[in-house]
């Protein structure tokens, strides 16, 4: 079986399992089967992978980070739920996220990974931390852009380290590559999360403010949060190439992933760092139409 014919059977068994895992009679009335995170899935497969553990236990421990993964998210969406008119749905989402999160409890102790629960246990307590102190900056803009990158990166990253520190401990280069690749996630994140158009604290925000007049960060500071740009705030964006400041930043962090996989052994290894490099360029192909006009 190909390399990817073979990662492709391990994503199914993981997807299956996860949705299996979170399938709840009641929740399921409520809560749409998730859209499942590729970038976690694929980091978590690469290590678990070089660590050499059986494919059982590949699975399994791919499964409970999309778990945890997955229910935090969840949790993340509780302020979108309070909008509903019916408290029901807040309830919901705060019992899903819950639900599916702590699934990781019971997996991992059935299977004689005890020894990771207090492990995965400080990476939620961790990734709440960091939650907390990006909600701390909503209101201003006193965050400057490396607190808000090493915030975002322990968001989107700490499974992942985590995951190599249990099984790949001791290993720079390994820690490296997550570093790395996990930056350049939250950098396609950041950018997807700009073409949205809405006015966030981002790190392309975080720029243009820091970049702006007297003049312009008086309006910056006027706009409600979660308005759509208007029009005064798009010319921000062209005026201070936004778009291609995030696009200069995740392309270096690609490229540096891409040259530390050279030094791996095995081509299963350099192909699967490779498809993830590409998985999160896909997303920056397309420019944003407005912000290279100017």
């Amino acid at each position: 079986m190909s390399i990817e014919k073979t990662e492709n059977y391990i994503f199914q068994r993981v997807r299956e399992r996860v949705l299996r895992e979170m399938n709840h009679p009641y929740l399921a009335r409520f809560q749409p089967n998730p859209k499942l995170d590729m970038f976690h899935m694929h980091i978590s497969l690469i290590l678990l992978q070089a660590a050499e553990l059986p494919s059982e236990d590949v699975e399994l421990l791919m499964t409970v980070v999309l778990l945890i993964h997955h229910g935090l998210r969840v949790h993340d969406d509780i302020l979108l739920a309070s909008a509903q008119p019916d408290e029901r749905y807040r309830q919901l989402n705060v019992l899903a996220g819950d639900y599916f999160s702590s699934k990781y409890f019971h997996l991992l102790a059935q299977d004689g990974h005890v020894y990771a629960i207090g492990r995965f246990a400080r990476a939620i307590s961790r990734i709440n931390e960091a939650k907390a102190e990006r909600e701390k900056y909503m209101r201003d803009f006193s965050c400057t852009e490396e607190r808000y990158m090493r915030i975002s990166e322990r968001i989107h990253g700490e499974l992942l380290h985590t995951l190599r520190e249990i099984y790949l401990p001791n290993d720079s280069l390994w820690e490296d590559i997550v570093s790395f690749a996990v930056r350049a996630y939250v950098l396609k994140e950041e950018y997807m999360g700009l073409k949205q158009g809405n006015w966030v604290l981002n790190l392309a925000n975080i720029y243009m403010y820091d970049q702006a007049s007297t003049e312009e960060r008086r309006y910056m500071k006027s706009v409600p949060l979660g308005q759509m740009l208007d029009n005064r705030l798009l010319s921000y964006h062209v005026k201070y190439r936004t778009s291609s400041y995030l696009f200069r930043l995740m392309n270096s962090c690609v490229l540096t992933v891409e040259r530390l996989s050279t030094v791996l052994t095995t081509e299963t290894m350099r192909s699967h760092l490779q498809s993830v490099c590409q998985f999160i360029s896909q997303a920056m192909q397309n420019k944003w139409k407005f912000v290279e006009q100017g």
